[in-house]
């Protein structure tokens, strides 16, 4: 079973207008692609809905950019990496990755099949996923 193993070292702590600290927040970055239906509007509609994840704040996003599959068939992709500051754990956040694919019919009938939307968790200060 993958485990998530965390030695999180804080981004910085939240300074808060009242003067009081929020939760710490860890950078992470989120790989964004697409190869079927309105790409362009489904990375930029996943951007958008990852910034408004809870205690999480979008930093930047690199150009969009095309590729080939790679080991399959099927239309190009549009690509794109995110960087966010957030508060949510590893698991938290992954989490959430896999509810904005969703609501963007994300369906996974094989392994490497075209999707409306993908969104991996590449890094996340201090954390590893130990798997097999």
């Amino acid at each position: 079973m993958p485990r998530w193993v965390q030695v999180l070292e804080p981004l910085e702590a939240q300074l808060r207008a009242d003067g009081t600290v929020g939760p710490v927040r860890f950078r992470a970055y989120v790989a964004l692609g697409a190869n079927l239906g309105p790409t362009y509007d489904n990375l930029r509609l996943a951007l958008i809905e990852l910034g408004e994840l809870p205690w999480t704040t979008l930093e930047g996003v690199s150009s969009f950019y095309v590729t080939k599959p790679v080991g399959t068939d099927g239309p190009d992709y549009l690509n794109a990496v995110a960087a966010v500051r957030t508060a949510l754990g590893p698991q938290e956040l992954l989490s959430s990755l896999l509810r904005i694919e969703l609501m963007h019919g994300r369906e996974r009938p094989r392994p490497l099949a075209p999707r409306t939307l993908d969104l991996d968790l590449l890094w996340m200060a201090g954390a590893e996923r130990d798997t097999p």
